[in-house]
């Protein structure tokens, strides 16, 4: 049960860190490097020897946590994604007769645009 009571309290601790992460408060933390860390505790749970009710418990709060994060990330690169999408078209609405522009846009290395 000591094992069980452990890892709950890890979980707890990861879950505050994504509750901050998804506020905008801690900007510390990359998705990389929380994903990172709820996978290495996702392990961990897996190989405890603990009730199985409760390892499955712990995997399904992680990957709420995991869900929540990639959700987060996600619609950061959207906003991103749309912001540089309506400075090419500012862009191009000003140099209108420019036979061809050259712009660096910061899209922070995204393919799609």
């Amino acid at each position: 049960m000591k094992k069980a009571d452990l890892l709950q309290k890890e979980v707890d601790a990861v879950s505050a860190k994504v509750d901050a992460f998804v506020s905008q408060n801690d900007k510390t933390l990359s998705v990389k490097e929380l994903s990172r860390i709820i996978v290495d505790l996702s392990d961990d749970v897996s190989q405890a020897n603990i009730a199985y009710w409760k390892k499955d418990d712990l995997r399904n709060i992680l990957k709420g946590l995991k869900k929540r994060a990639d959700d987060v990330e996600r619609a950061i690169k959207a906003a991103v994604v749309n912001d540089v999408a309506e400075a090419a078209k500012k862009l191009v609405a000003e140099q209108v007769n420019t036979p061809f522009i050259v712009h660096e846009f910061n899209a922070f290395s995204n393919s799609k645009v």
